[in-house]
């Protein structure tokens, strides 16, 4: 397991997303303000007004 900090959200969303450096069964993210898992994650990179998207 490896614990890795981000200064925001969105850059922890677009690393678990994007980084294919490692394989990924199991993740998730926690905030202040919830927990998101591996579905919620995927789905926050999916929405149209994720920030600095590379189709956008």
């Amino acid at each position: 397991m490896r614990f890795q900090t981000f200064p925001t959200l969105a850059e922890a969303v677009r690393f678990l997303v994007t980084d294919t450096t490692e394989p990924r069964f199991q993740y998730a993210i926690d905030t202040d303000q919830g927990r998101y898992e591996k579905d919620e994650i995927a789905a926050l990179y999916e929405r149209p007004d994720f920030p600095d998207r590379p189709d956008a």
